[in-house]
């Protein structure tokens, strides 16, 4: 339950905040937020391409009603379409603005190789080249989207892509993403039979806006009420996240935290009753001569392995059953590879578990030495 609750607490450590504004397919705000910067849930709904290259070149949008609009309170925006699986890693599509940003902290460096120039080429996130040992040169195989699809009539299609360029580590989730060009991502969304029946191939999932301060309004008015696209603020989205989440973490933690002390309560009273029925056999020690000092270790040492033995027991089954505990919570635990929880953070449980014992041990010792041996004796 405590690495349950610390996976949970990382679910959003690698969230990438970064951006004033994400623009997506209408959806909750918390799911455009936690799709595009967080990397969650299935593969989101399309949206037309040619909307983020009005927006790109500030070119005048004229709606259906005549109401015209330029967006010239644009910093940069920043397009992404997911469209392949890596094994577990999710492949972007997207372009060099992923490198280039107004803010200097939120602009991604290269830390081998050269960005993606081209079709067939892709750049690794730090934690993909890492954890699956690929370098440049390489070749990987990407599998469209359409591979964990059931509809009938779509295949799905694998395409051969060569690592050109690995990237520095950022700490967020996109240290787990595989990137790609927009005309390969378009190119496998139009031969996977996953395109959208308006806009063909030209889709994006998502667009990553900075914006001018206070132009926000400007923006949610041009995009919310007149496209089929949605607008939101990354830090609002995030603020009502934490919100949400916090409350559930800590009424987690001290649930936990009451499940931990009433477990260790019932670890002393198990040791005292114990050693409470031993009692005439520790005056018939003390009687025949051995010293408090040798039954206090005896007690000791007996305790400790006592509670050695119930921890490697305990961690053998945690190590067992945890993959499968998270596993059927689903969703509500994070899936990416950056939130892993090594075996050893369930070292504060065991510890607790042997001092629980040990305290056990050491009441009814003082108990013992201060009732005079002869006087149990005489119960016999």
């Amino acid at each position: 339950m405590l690495k349950l609750y610390m996976l949970s607490q990382s679910r959003f450590s690698s969230l990438a905040l970064q951006g004033d504004a994400i623009i997506g397919a209408k959806a909750g705000g918390l799911d455009i937020l936690l799709g595009a910067l967080n990397l969650e849930g299935p593969y989101p709904e399309y949206m037309p391409y040619n909307l983020f290259e009005s927006l790109k070149n500030q070119k005048t949008v004229v709606f259906a009603d005549k109401v015209q609009s330029t967006p010239s309170f644009i910093k940069s925006i920043i397009p992404f379409l997911y469209f392949a699986d890596y094994k577990n890693y999710r492949g972007i599509a997207t372009d060099e603005s992923y490198l280039h940003r107004p803010i200097s902290q939120d602009s991604p460096t290269l830390a081998r190789g050269r960005w993606i120039s081209g079709p067939s080429e892709v750049t690794l996130g730090y934690e993909v080249a890492k954890k699956e040992q690929l370098t440049l040169d390489d070749f990987i195989f990407l599998s469209s989207i359409a591979s964990s699809s059931i509809e009938k009539g779509i295949k799905p299609i694998q395409a051969k892509a060569k690592i050109v360029g690995i990237l520095a580590p950022t700490h967020t989730i996109f240290d787990t993403a595989v990137f790609s060009s927009l005309t390969q991502g378009r190119q496998m969304i139009s031969d996977s039979g996953m395109e959208n029946a308006i806009w063909k191939g030209n889709v994006l999932s998502y667009c990553l806006v900075y914006l001018e301060p206070g132009t926000f309004s400007q923006l949610t008015s041009l995009v919310n009420q007149r496209t089929v696209a949605q607008v939101v603020s990354v830090q609002d989205q995030y603020r009502r996240l934490r919100e949400l989440a916090g409350t559930g973490q800590t009424m987690g933690l001290i649930i936990i935290s009451l499940i931990l002390f009433l477990g260790g309560l019932g670890v002393v009273s198990s040791m005292i009753s114990r050693f409470e029925g031993m009692s005439l056999q520790v005056a018939v020690l003390r009687a025949i001569g051995y010293s408090r000092n040798f039954i206090g270790l005896w007690l000791f040492w007996e305790g400790l392995f006592l509670g050695i033995l119930a921890s490697a027991i305990g961690g053998l089954f945690d190590l067992l059953l945890f993959p499968s505990i998270r596993n059927m919570l689903g969703s509500a635990m994070p899936r990416s590879p950056l939130a892993y929880i090594p075996f050893y953070f369930s070292a504060p449980v065991w510890v607790a578990a042997v001092a629980g014992i040990v305290l056990g041990i050491l009441i009814p010792f003082v108990r013992f030495n201060r009732t005079d041996a002869h006087s149990l004796l005489k119960g016999l």
